[in-house]
């Protein structure tokens, strides 16, 4: 059975997000607002992946801008990744 298109673009952003995903350097951030600026879903989920694969590096400073993604991300596919994964990561270790 093919793969549907949609998970085939999953796989490739969680590729790309853990290739270039090292550490939540500024640049990261840099990546994460880039990503999310674009009104393209996939790239938006690229953003989520990037926080998520690094979540044991936010902290609670992170808290605002993790908030901002939530209020701005306007699908339950979204906000469900960012609450039930980053932000959960980060309530966790505060």
């Amino acid at each position: 059975m093919c793969p549907h298109p949609l998970q085939e673009a999953g796989a490739g952003h969680r590729a790309v997000t853990r290739r270039h995903s090292s550490g939540l350097t500024r640049g990261r951030f840099e990546l994460v607002e880039a990503l999310r600026r674009e009104r393209v879903h996939e790239r938006r989920m690229a953003a989520v992946e990037v926080l998520a694969l690094r979540r044991n590096d936010l902290e609670l400073a992170h808290a605002p801008l993790l908030e901002r993604l939530i209020r701005e991300s306007r699908t339950c596919a979204l906000v469900d990744n960012l609450a039930g994964t980053v932000v959960d990561s980060l309530a966790e270790s505060s």
